[in-house]
C-alpha cells in the first residue's frame, strides 16, 4: 500500500514509524498488571479525545452543507 492511501495517523515520519504503528505492534509482555491496567486507562481517554474530535468535525460538515445547499423550493 502506498504511504499515502494510509490514514494520516499510521503513515510514516520522516524520521521512522509513526507513533500510533510503534505502540499497535509493541511488544506487552514485558508490563505488569498495573502498567497494562493503566494502558487501558489512557487509551480509553484517547479513544474519547478521538471520538469527540470525530464528532465536532461531523457537526461542522454537516453545518457548512446545510449554509451552503442550495434546495429548490
Amino acid at each position: 500500500m502506498i504511504d499515502e492511501e494510509l490514514p494520516l495517523s499510521l503513515r510514516q515520519a520522516q524520521g521512522g514509524g509513526s507513533a500510533l504503528q510503534s505502540l499497535v505492534h509493541e511488544d506487552l509482555s514485558p508490563y505488569s498488571v498495573e502498567d497494562l491496567a493503566s494502558r487501558i486507562v489512557t487509551l480509553e481517554a484517547e479513544i474519547k479525545r478521538v471520538r469527540d474530535t470525530l464528532d465536532n468535525k461531523k457537526n461542522r460538515l454537516s453545518e457548512a452543507s446545510a449554509l451552503f445547499s442550495f434546495k429548490g423550493s
